[in-house]
């Protein structure tokens, strides 16, 4: 790929970004402040959000899905949160792949977190703010961040979410935004997880050959079109849960 890295932030006008994500920011955000490498705005990536107090077992499951993305040919994009975030990034990264770090904050304030330390290459990163550069990171920020989460991607996958809050909202914005949303199914039942099925999700399960998240699937569905009644799709039947 490419590489078209900046070392200093550098301010994209809306005309530089495609209409999904420019319709996303509020009247009063110009554009974004960018850092890295810019032409991961121009390839496919799945976004990713969840618990930032997921258990380890469901922090693996993310760190599994991220590692399929990477094997696909596929950004990641999250919001460099702790856990399911974090985890996500890491992967990303440990495995040779791209990942879009967004922040609820400004740009000036992004510091590369210790546990990315060793992975991190400023040709397969890109960090987005939509927040001048200076402001500081609030609750609010982080809620609407998640929409520019959900506009960078073709598809949305929640790992662990509660019954409220980011993560639960995120998957309302993602049905909204007519974005496909997928869950995680788990042999021990997730309620928010559970939840954010039944308003209309599709089922994220383990391949039955490989027992490794079934991205590959996800990609076939989104590329083909055939979202609508995946039920019916060969293989999906056959999808497994992940462990508790």
């Amino acid at each position: 790929m490419t590489s078209m890295t900046t070392s200093e932030p550098v301010f994209f006008t809306h005309r530089q970004l495609s209409c999904e994500v420019a319709e996303v920011l509020s009247p009063k955000q110009d554009g974004l402040w960018v850092l890295g490498n810019t032409e991961l705005l121009k390839k496919d990536g799945i976004s990713f959000c969840g618990s930032r107090k997921a258990s380890e077992k469901r922090l693996e499951t993310a760190r599994q899905c991220a590692i399929e993305a990477v094997n696909n040919g596929v950004d990641t994009i999250s919001g460099n949160a702790s856990g399911v975030d974090l985890n996500v990034h890491g992967a990303t990264l440990e495995n040779g792949g791209w990942s879009i770090f967004v922040l609820a904050e400004g740009i000036n304030n992004f510091r590369i977190k210790r546990a990315l330390a060793d992975v991190w290459d400023w040709e397969r990163c890109l960090v987005i703010s939509q927040y001048d550069p200076d402001t500081r990171w609030q609750v609010w920020r982080a809620m609407e961040r998640n929409k520019l989460i959900i506009a960078l991607g073709i598809a949305m996958i929640v790992v662990e979410a509660g019954e409220t809050g980011g993560t639960r909202e995120a998957a309302r914005q993602t049905i909204k935004a007519g974005k496909p949303l997928f869950a995680v199914e788990y042999k021990t039942p997730v309620p928010g997880n559970n939840a954010i099925l039944q308003d209309g999700a599709k089922l994220l399960g383990r391949d039955k050959l490989t027992n490794k998240p079934n991205i590959a699937k996800v990609l076939r569905m989104i590329g083909n079109g055939s979202l609508e009644g995946h039920e019916d799709s060969p293989g999906i039947q056959q999808a497994l849960p992940f462990a508790p």
